[in-house]
């Protein structure tokens, strides 16, 4: 654990906040929360890839779809494809600049009122505990019981949290450079959603270290009710008994073809199992060097 004890220069950040072309008014309010909230940090816009004008051709030569749909038992979503890209062209976008650090931000994303004040001091403290994260989940929804370190800001603990399952949200986060280019080298073919791709952190490098910020620091602006970057405006069927029990949140969500649902679950399964289990040994394998040291 440190403390704030210098300020690290606001060209150690930059920001890129991803933003469909058709979102004027979320571009608006996304550039003056920026100049608001964030204390000059430098910011870069990236336009979002809309989804719904990817052609199936093109999403057939870049998604795995077999294997997506194994992962997630679900149909793939020109949404989700679209978000996907999107985010790689951020992560290219910081591959290409000068900055040590890079905060993905969602339009849509916002810090929650209580850490406004102290969100440079937050940021800062992050970048000087850089040893202790390469990709730094900042919206998502979980706590954890693992807390891998920590740091005071004017009396209030953050916590560095590793986690043995996925983290979904993807609304911000943070990452280094010693982990984007293992990123983009990884990202396609396309196996699964953006915010589980990332947490498969152990594909990016031995060493790679995810971790989730807790308290949780930002969230999504209730005023955007849908992300127009993950709608494919289809229509929605209605859903069988087992549909409903196994998905939660079913009258959001577009379902895989019931013929092959039940194939697919224990599949799913067992792959989550897989990618939790990785989780396990990869966090547990750090915890113990660490109490060695």
């Amino acid at each position: 654990m440190n403390t704030v004890n210098k300020s690290e220069k606001k060209d150690s950040y930059k920001i890129f906040y991803i933003n469909l072309a058709m979102d004027v008014k979320k571009n608006e309010d996304t550039l003056h929360m920026l100049q608001r909230d964030f204390n000059g940090i430098p910011y870069k816009r990236v336009e979002a890839i809309y989804g719904k004008d990817l052609s199936s051709e093109y999403i057939s030569n870049i998604v795995d779809i077999d294997l997506y749909k194994k992962h997630t038992a679900y149909e793939i979503k020109k949404g989700t494809v679209g978000c996907y890209l999107s985010h790689l062209k951020a992560w290219k976008e910081f591959s290409d600049s000068d900055s040590k650090f890079a905060i993905i931000l969602e339009d849509d994303t916002r810090i929650k009122e209580p850490y406004l004040k102290d969100i440079s001091k937050i940021l800062s403290q992050i970048a000087l505990e850089k040893d202790k994260w390469d990709i730094l989940s900042i919206s998502h929804k979980k706590k954890s019981n693992i807390t891998m370190d920590y740091f005071f800001i004017n009396d209030k603990k953050f916590l560095f949290q590793a986690y043995f399952q996925t983290l979904h949200n993807a609304g911000m986060y943070i990452i280094n450079r010693s982990v984007v280019s293992k990123m983009i080298n990884n990202a396609i073919p396309m196996e699964l959603p953006l915010d589980v791709y990332f947490n498969k952190y152990w594909e990016f490098g031995e060493h790679i270290k995810f971790r989730g910020l807790f308290p949780i620091i930002s969230f999504h602006n209730e005023q955007y009710i849908s992300s127009r970057l993950l709608a494919d405006y289809e229509k929605k069927r209605e859903l069988s008994k087992l549909e409903k029990i196994y998905f939660r949140n079913s009258e959001n969500k577009i379902k895989f073809p019931r013929k092959k649902l039940y194939s697919y679950i224990p599949i799913k399964f067992i792959l989550r199992s897989k990618i939790n289990f990785t989780y396990l040994y990869f966090n547990l394998i750090y915890f113990v060097k660490k109490l060695i040291k």
